[in-house]
């Protein structure tokens, strides 16, 4: 099981997601031998310890879940490993970052949500990559910009000379003591 102890392992069910404090029972055996009655049973060197499963000691599974993709290589500069601070529970190594929801009286972990634009059910984890793919896999217009507004980071921009075309932020550099700001737009597909 993945544990560096000594000892009986119980493990946790991992059909449904476990909540509130454990209750562990331990009941005397009965009808040892019918020559004689049993009313207690003693126990020595007794500990109930709670540990988490080392997957690094398991060796089936590893803690991290990499999601990647093949695209074409020529015209791709390397991104870097995006880590989620929510993510959705792999069944793997406990974690607190796993979003679960109380529905029909019980609790579950959330495994997939709806991907509104794609119309379909997606782990968050795959519509990034697909968000990023899609972005990112073709050559896009990049717009270097300095102005003195205030374009917000969700904001949507386009320009009368390049028809067809929108622009989201990309990054953006605030100088607030001249009252400048530098955009990089990148057209959004």
């Amino acid at each position: 099981m993945g544990l560096d102890e000594v000892g009986y392992a119980i493990p946790m069910p991992t059909e449904y997601v476990s909540t509130g404090k454990p209750l562990f029972t331990l009941y005397q055996p009965h009808n040892l031998d019918s020559s004689y009655r049993c009313d207690a049973v003693w126990l020595s060197n007794f500990d109930i310890l709670a540990k988490v499963q080392n997957f690094q000691i398991d060796g089936e599974k590893d803690s991290d879940t990499e999601y990647s993709n093949v695209i074409n290589e020529d015209f791709v500069n390397e991104f870097k490993d995006i880590e989620f601070k929510i993510c959705t529970w792999d069944n793997k190594e406990a974690n607190f970052s796993a979003v679960c929801h109380y529905s029909n009286g019980s609790y579950e972990y959330i495994d997939e949500i709806w991907n509104r634009a794609l119309q379909q059910y997606q782990r968050p984890e795959e519509h990034l990559i697909y968000k990023l793919v899609n972005q990112y896999s073709t050559p896009s217009v990049i717009l270097n910009l300095n102005l003195k507004n205030d374009i917000k980071l969700y904001a949507t921009v386009t320009d009368n000379h390049l028809s067809g075309k929108t622009f989201i932020v990309d990054s953006m550099l605030i100088n607030y003591q001249i009252d400048k700001t530098e955009i990089k737009l990148i057209e959004k597909k």
